[in-house]
């Protein structure tokens, strides 16, 4: 692996080949240089939410088991296609936690500087992938609940956002074990332990939807939750809302000048600054 190279790891799974293809007509096909985007799919039969050693450290699913009937369905598909990286982990729902742990490993080990690990839900806005993707780990934070694998209240990434791990994280959490299924806890637990500071970056945290999945100036945008189906023409249509933005305020780069903010409301002149009021005029 050429020095430099860092890693888009989108965590997907077999029956989500047409969510691949829409990533790929859409934000996928704007990756920045210096940036791999590849996708990651399951290949074991193994359940963990059925292995006794898995429930004795980490308990039994819980709320984790549910959701919506089309994301618990594990149907396998036809074939794989050309960019999607087959890893020996399961490929459902309740198995999140166990591929993410085998992509970390696999930036580790093809000697990645480091690694953006998204899920097919993620809207990604590529060209804030630079400046949002610094230090040891960042994302938007929330606090993790304690767990019987890990009695602690920590801070833990959002998954359905993305977040980052540099190289040096992802060598310090590679022998982390899983302590619980939901893949962002199981990191939050991991990075805690191994005592690496999760930062909680504001370009990470927009949660502020203007006439739909609008995204400017932050990196992603988390699409779905786990109670509902998440369809690939969702991903087309937030990619599409998200462009028709950018030309409706085509002199708004979603950083303020003045303060730095990167969140901004709908002024009667146009955009304005959320932070610190500021308005830039409109090109």
């Amino acid at each position: 692996m050429p020095p430099g190279k860092r890693l888009l790891g989108v965590l997907s799974c077999q029956k989500e080949a047409k969510h691949r293809l829409a990533i790929l007509e859409t934000w996928g096909k704007e990756m920045p240089t210096g940036w791999d985007l590849k996708f990651f799919v399951g290949s074991s039969s193994w359940e963990p939410e059925k292995d006794p050693a898995v429930i004795e450290f980490i308990g039994p699913a819980g709320s984790v088991y549910q959701m919506h009937p089309t994301k618990a369905e594990v149907p396998k598909e036809a074939g794989l296609w050309a960019g999607v990286e087959v890893l020996d982990c399961p490929d459902s729902y309740l198995g999140t936690a166990w591929k993410g742990k085998a992509i970390q490993r696999y930036a580790k080990e093809h000697n990645y500087d480091g690694l953006f690990l998204a899920m097919c839900d993620t809207l990604v806005n590529p060209s804030m992938l630079q400046k949002a993707c610094v230090g040891e780990a960042a994302a938007q934070v929330f606090q993790a609940t304690p767990a019987k694998a890990y009695p602690h209240r920590v801070p833990c990434p959002h998954g359905g956002y993305g977040y980052w791990l540099s190289r040096e994280t992802l060598a310090a959490i590679y022998d982390e074990p899983v302590r619980h299924y939901s893949e962002d806890q199981s990191t939050a637990f991991a990075l805690h332990h191994v005592g690496i500071r999760l930062r909680d970056n504001r370009l990470f945290s927009n949660n502020r939807l203007l006439g739909g999945y609008w995204m400017i100036g932050t990196v992603s945008r988390h699409l779905s939750t786990k109670a509902v189906e998440f369809k690939p023409d969702d991903i087309y249509t937030a990619w599409h809302e998200s462009k028709r933005r950018m030309v409706r305020y085509p002199g708004w780069d979603g950083v303020c000048k003045k303060c730095g903010g990167v969140k901004f409301k709908l002024g009667f002149y146009g955009p304005q600054c959320a932070d610190c009021g500021d308005r830039r005029p409109m090109a």
